[in-house]
């Protein structure tokens, strides 16, 4: 008894064994070999074709301003409003890359130049006359107030004789025989319902010395033509109207060295 009370004792209270059950199965161990491994994580090619795939054909590139920004809606009726639109889009396709001009902004810089000029005076009169007593400042506040009127005068006149609706003057570089200078000015109006263009064009070399060509087109095309109902410019009828009055007033014989002669044509 005496043993057995001892084996007892002796005896480890372990836990009782789990059963199978409880343990659930191992996950197996993969048998890919390391040159597979290596394949998958170096060729990923199989899951990105199908990834490509599912995003369906490629965008094709954008060629036009119509794809490349959104049409703005306008008010048909608001006259002023159609002709800066239509002002400001030829702008634009004459300085797109298959026109390449080079605008200038010289009647820009002279607007800005006698505008901002003015607004300096009118400020540096009123402060002056704000801190100096009246009877002390009479003097430079009569001449501030002159200035003022001569230099808005003066921005006033240019405008109507010198830029004289001038909306576009430029100048690109062309290499045929010879280096040439092409130098493009248009000029609009808009006796609504119609939009007329006059496009002035001479091109020359030795800068400027040699004229081989010079022409003037008449462009006339109804407002209607060229917005929707919803007032949406439709930008590729304005781009291919502009493109061919381009082509006419370069002219077939302007590469073979023709005269000055001035061509009005009218359309």
């Amino acid at each position: 008894m005496a043993k057995k009370k001892a084996a007892r004792a002796v005896q480890p209270q372990g836990t009782p064994p789990l059963a199978a059950d409880h343990l659930g199965a191992a996950p197996p161990l993969s048998t890919s070999s390391p040159q597979s491994t290596t394949t998958s994580l170096t060729s990923p090619s199989s899951h990105n074709t199908h990834d490509i795939a599912a995003l369906g054909p490629a965008a094709p590139p954008l060629s036009t301003t119509e794809e490349r920004t959104p049409t703005p809606k306008i008010n048909n009726a608001a006259i002023s409003d159609l002709k800066h639109t239509l002002d400001d889009h030829v702008r634009l396709v004459l300085t797109l890359p298959n026109q390449a001009f080079t605008r200038s902004y010289r009647h820009d810089d002279v607007r800005l130049a006698l505008g901002w000029s003015s607004v300096a005076v009118a400020a540096a009169t009123g402060y002056y006359g704000y801190v100096i007593p009246f009877h002390h400042s009479t003097f430079w506040v009569s001449v501030g107030v002159v200035l003022y009127v001569v230099l808005n005068t003066v921005l006033a006149l240019y405008v109507a004789f010198v830029e004289n609706n001038t909306i576009f003057e430029g100048k690109r570089r062309t290499l045929a025989s010879r280096i040439s200078t092409e130098r493009l000015t248009i000029s609009t109006s808009s006796p609504y319902p119609l939009y007329a263009l006059t496009l002035s064009y001479s091109r020359s070399s030795s800068g400027g010395k040699a004229l081989l060509h010079r022409a003037t087109t008449h462009l006339v095309r109804p407002c209607a033509d060229m917005f929707d109902g919803e007032g949406r410019l439709a930008r590729g009828v304005v781009e291919r109207w502009v493109a061919e009055g381009l082509r006419e007033v370069q002219g077939e014989h302007a590469a073979g060295g023709a005269g000055a002669g001035e061509k009005d044509r009218a359309r």
